[in-house]
């Protein structure tokens, strides 16, 4: 199958692979620039061919309009966010019509405006690699000095209403290939929509600026998943809030950040994914450094990959991640790391290999959700990361003691909130 031959509505992020941005079939231009951009492609773009003597059906030219003002919104997304993204992935599937489809695209439409936009030499694209990769779109120099002379800027880049923000998704052939998946409403589902609305209420209201320049406006999805195809719709696991540019921005950036007029605190629940497997195991997490493996102190950041990946396999751990590896000492291999850290934390090492961790994500995720209603209800903006939040400087004691509180009322007991230090890197 050739990588144009279908494309189906998915934006269901594969993995939690940051770099790559994902298709939104909802992003429109919020800007004169960007639309008059895409009233210029609109021109440009050859009309599919039809009967000799008829014309071209106006409903179809409007949905024509609609793909190309998408498709170009994410393309310029991709080019202006200070995230930068490593490509925009579209997924080249039909689907039939279900909640997370616009009415407005038509399949083939969108494919011909893909093409298009390659044949007018404004975007290229690496092919899908089956159960691997979907097919990734990239701007050309030719996109960036279009969006350039319209005058275009991240400020330009909206979105439409009607998205499905609670999205569940099913692991196909493996952590990157998930699909979205439709459901049935239930009082939950009703519940969890309208806990997402209230949360991108106040992000609509909220002034988020980058390096001055106004950011989109914050919308998230919270997205669950199950583990395969004859799983009934069920909303325990993952579950975590996607959708914030903050969110991919690099740590040495967000100094350039800033809400309302105010720079961020960064509040952060310390090591919150292991304080979370020691509530599952019914047990208390002892006080300290919880990625402190005795021998292995220097490599905090390596240790925290390694312990969190074995709460994700459902098989027993045989080697460390290739990225890990590189950075323990070359005599640490997974089974001396697992016995340690069996040792270290052997409470919970019964949990090791389990696949326990979509679980305590989804805890994660119902403890972020109850901190940023009740801020919402305070008329505290708060930007929400994965196990934290960014607030402004101003608010951040009130955000700390909600954070606090939220996760005592979970869990039983409060967890340790940190502040993690947002500065400007030194010049080089």
């Amino acid at each position: 199958m050739s990588p144009m031959q279908s494309i189906s509505f998915l934006s269901e992020e594969a993995s939690d692979d940051t770099k790559t941005l994902h298709f939104d079939a909802w992003l429109r231009p919020r800007s004169l620039a960007l639309a008059g951009c895409v009233n210029e492609l609109f021109a440009e773009l050859p009309l599919p061919e039809i009967t000799a003597g008829r014309s071209h059906r106006k409903d179809s030219l409007q949905r024509r309009m609609e793909c190309l003002a998408a498709l170009t919104t994410n393309v310029a997304l991709l080019s202006l966010s200070p995230a930068q993204y490593d490509g925009l992935a579209v997924p080249l599937k039909n689907s039939k019509m279900n909640r997370y489809q616009p009415k407005a695209f038509n399949a083939d439409i969108l494919r011909s405006v893909v093409a298009g936009l390659g044949e007018l030499g404004l975007v290229v694209h690496d092919s899908s690699v089956y159960k691997q990769r979907r097919t990734v779109l990239h701007p050309t120099d030719a996109f960036r000095k279009r969006l350039k002379s319209c005058g275009v800027t991240i400020s330009a880049i909206g979105r439409t209403a009607g998205r499905e923000t609670i999205e569940l998704s099913v692991d196909r052939y493996g952590p990157q290939s998930k699909e979205t998946t439709d459901y049935s409403d239930t009082e939950q589902t009703i519940k969890l929509r309208g806990e997402m609305a209230a949360i991108n209420r106040m992000l609509a209201k909220t002034e988020i600026r980058y390096d001055g320049d106004m950011l989109p406006p914050g919308f998230m999805v919270r997205k669950f998943q199950l583990h395969s195809q004859e799983a009934p719709p069920t909303f325990d696991l993952h579950g975590r809030l996607y959708g914030g540019t903050w969110q991919n921005l690099p740590k040495e950036k967000r100094y350039l950040l800033s809400v309302n007029g105010e720079s961020l605190a960064d509040l952060d629940y310390s090591s919150m994914f292991i304080q979370l497997a020691y509530h599952v195991a019914g047990q208390c997490a002892p006080q300290g450094d919880l990625y402190a493996i005795p021998g292995l102190e220097l490599h905090r950041k390596a240790v925290k990959s390694a312990l969190v990946s074995l709460l994700f396999r459902k098989t027993p751990a045989a080697r460390l991640p290739t990225e890990v590896r590189k950075q323990l000492p070359l005599d640490w291999d997974m089974p001396r790391f697992k016995a340690a850290a069996a040792v270290h934390h052997a409470p919970i090492a019964h949990l090791f290999d389990t696949n326990v961790g979509h679980r305590l994500m989804a805890l994660e995720g119902n403890i972020l959700v109850d901190v940023l209603l009740r801020l919402t209800n305070m008329d505290v903006p708060a930007l929400p990361m994965h196990d934290g939040i960014m607030v402004p400087q101003s608010r951040k004691h009130e955000a700390q003691r909600v954070m606090e509180e939220v996760s005592a009322e979970h869990l039983g007991r409060a967890l340790p909130v940190v502040e993690k230090p947002i500065r400007k890197p030194p010049s080089k």
